[in-house]
């Protein structure tokens, strides 16, 4: 029985060497906390109570009332203060994932389209700047 265990877990042991070679060449983005009211559109729904929770300057982890289907397109938009002026910012994109979250709703996250938004890495990435 030992021996069993032994080839199972064999695989999975990594070397600290390996494994900071493999985060080098498949980074994982840089996440920040970032909490805010949103509107989500999709179709001809609108979900005014969508939540952001935290951002990298590829998507956004949401939570929403109800389930979206995988690969629907939909559009965010919320409102943030930017040098002591309030601005709407909106971005196109997809739904990654969602994710029944016990009592507080479904986790989702946004992909963002680069195809539809040229700019939107480039606003993530001045947004997530700014945030501490």
């Amino acid at each position: 029985m030992a021996n069993f265990k032994q080839k199972q877990t064999k695989g999975l042991r990594m070397s600290s060497a390996q494994l900071a070679l493999l985060r080098s060449r498949f980074p994982y983005p840089e996440r920040k906390i970032f909490r805010r009211r949103a509107i989500l559109k999709a179709g001809d729904a609108c979900y005014a109570d969508a939540r952001t929770l935290d951002l990298s300057s590829q998507d956004l982890n949401l939570m929403i009332d109800r389930p979206l289907p995988v690969g629907e397109r939909v559009t965010l938009a919320f409102n943030i203060t930017i040098d002591q002026k309030t601005r709407q910012l909106e971005f196109k994109g997809r739904v990654g994932y969602c994710v029944l979250t016990g009592t507080e709703g479904y986790r989702m996250r946004f992909d963002v389209d680069v195809r539809a938004d040229a700019d939107c890495h480039a606003r993530l990435a001045g947004l997530m700047e700014r945030l501490v």
